[in-house]
């Protein structure tokens, strides 16, 4: 976590991903996949993280509102209603009570992750992040942002591949009390005028961008923060 100050500078480190009318327009979006990201905070100064990915249910019913279904339905797979424990998503695997069939197994045999840092897409993904918590306001014109520099001090890459809305808190019901974003990977690169796909077998074309997620927690004093993960993209890691 870390002051807003910090990652705000004034510039978009990139293409603005608020600016949705700037998505790509000769790279269609036809993400395999999703990530599913649920960010909860269980005590004072505590932020936790559980991801993954699943694949898109039906390819040939690729829309944006199937893919807004899909991770609705899982989020409610492991927030139940009435008050009870939360599931981890990888409680969804095969064999399981509410099994997913399409959970993505990962290279090293785990099905989920429970930080921010190993988010290594290797192809267009639809990102779905779901604040845990009906007490957190997010700002619609900051959601999210990217650093300048890597966790180590590197320097991070500008965005030229995301882009980020706020899902309307009409479509979430039943168990679902928080917010939640949805983030298009195009997995591009933005030479200034035109987006070229992403080449995931060239290290060379790799990038690592430092991805924060912004939020106002509830007090007596309402506090933003930001989480800063380091982020990979093209990295050839997982789908």
């Amino acid at each position: 976590m870390s002051n807003p100050n910090n990652n705000t500078d004034g510039t978009t480190r990139g293409i603005d991903p608020h600016d949705l009318a700037r998505r790509p327009t000769n790279v269609p979006f036809a993400p395999a996949y999703i990530t599913v990201i649920r960010i909860d905070s269980p005590g004072a100064w505590r932020i936790s993280a559980n991801h993954a990915s699943f694949a898109i249910d039906d390819p040939a019913q690729n829309t944006p509102d199937a893919r807004l279904a899909q991770a609705l339905r899982i989020l409610k797979k492991v927030i139940p209603g009435g008050g009870g424990n939360r599931k981890k998503l990888s409680d969804l695997r095969p064999g399981q009570p509410n099994a997913e069939a399409k959970l993505y197994q990962r290279s090293d045999g785990t099905f989920d992750r429970d930080d921010f840092v190993d988010l290594n897409f290797a192809s267009q993904h639809e990102i779905f992040v779901y604040y845990d918590s009906a007490d957190v306001t997010l700002d619609n014109d900051l959601l999210i942002s990217f650093g300048p520099a890597l966790s180590n001090g590197n320097p991070a890459a500008g965005n030229d591949s995301f882009f980020v809305s706020r899902v309307d808190d009409g479509q979430l019901d039943g168990p679902l009390k928080g917010k939640l974003i949805r983030i298009e990977n195009y997995n591009t690169i933005y030479d200034g005028s035109t987006f070229t796909p992403r080449p995931n077998n060239d290290a060379s074309k790799a990038a690592k961008y430092s991805l924060s997620y912004h939020v106002t927690l509830p007090g007596r004093q309402p506090l933003p923060i930001v989480i800063d993960p380091d982020t990979g993209n093209g990295m050839g890691g997982q789908p």
